[in-house]
């Protein structure tokens, strides 16, 4: 494996998400108002609310 790879990923990580999950996240982030990636810190943080 060479350098530039290696430093790609231990900077990213990659996870895998059903097409459901991908389409509940994007309405409820378009719902709320916020980042796809914020809604789901929200719903990993438990944070409900999403005010």
């Amino acid at each position: 494996m060479n350098k530039a790879k290696k430093r790609y990923d231990s900077k990213w990580k990659v996870t895998r998400i059903l097409l459901a999950d991908y389409r509940l996240l994007k309405t409820l982030s378009q719902a709320t108002g916020v980042s796809m990636a914020e809604a789901l810190h929200k719903i990993i943080t438990r944070d409900w609310a999403m005010a």
